[in-house]
């Protein structure tokens, strides 16, 4: 899925800013991949082919043994990952570093802490909020209990944050996106309400 999104460079020291300085746009990629170590071949090949701005991926798959350097050139990207402590699941996030941007990654509380959810704000020196990305995995089997603490975690996640991009894979097949069809499910309506109240 390719997406626009837009960064806040810092201002010319002349002072003198048109609109046009404040946006820089962003080849930003999300994918469901099954398994970096499986295709590590293959996503390389996608992203020196395709140079992507961000990428967000869920069901990573990696754990702690497997080192970043494996799928990605850490000379070129940032990489932040939450990994799964049982086999599959996990997301992690990758940025460019010639953005030349400010990255802070962000620690939810222990509450969270078995949710696969990975948060970081990106800003720079221009004085401009930071943009909080967050990219989520909620594995099709959530019992309720879990989903209401992923619930949670994102309302903690948007409190006082002005700017959030969330991105990942909810598993809610029967959400008909181009006609907006949803079944009268608990699940389905509390990420309906969630997304409606962060994009007003």
């Amino acid at each position: 899925m390719l997406l626009q999104l837009l960064f806040y460079p810092t201002l010319s020291t002349s002072g003198n800013a048109n609109a046009s300085d404040y946006q820089c746009k962003c080849v930003v990629i999300l994918s469901n991949i099954r398994s970096l170590v499986n295709k590590s071949n293959e996503f390389k090949t996608f992203m020196d082919t395709h140079c992507p701005d961000v990428v967000a991926i869920t069901e990573s798959w990696l754990d702690k043994d497997i080192p970043s350097s494996m799928f990605v050139d850490l000379n070129v990207y940032w990489c932040f990952r939450k990994d799964r402590l049982s086999r599959g699941g996990g997301v992690c996030l990758l940025i460019r570093r010639s953005l030349n941007l400010i990255l802070s990654q962000v620690d939810l509380p222990t509450d969270f802490v078995d949710l696969e959810v990975l948060a970081v704000d990106v800003c720079n020196n221009s004085g401009v909020l930071p943009l909080r990305i967050v990219v989520v995995y909620r594995p099709p089997d959530f019992p309720n209990a879990k989903n209401d603490s992923l619930i949670s975690a994102l309302d903690w996640l948007g409190n006082g944050c002005a700017r959030m991009c969330v991105m990942g894979d909810f598993n809610l097949p029967s959400f008909n996106w181009d006609q907006f069809v949803y079944p009268n499910n608990h699940i389905y309506i509390i990420h309906l309400l969630i997304l409606y109240v962060r994009m007003v």
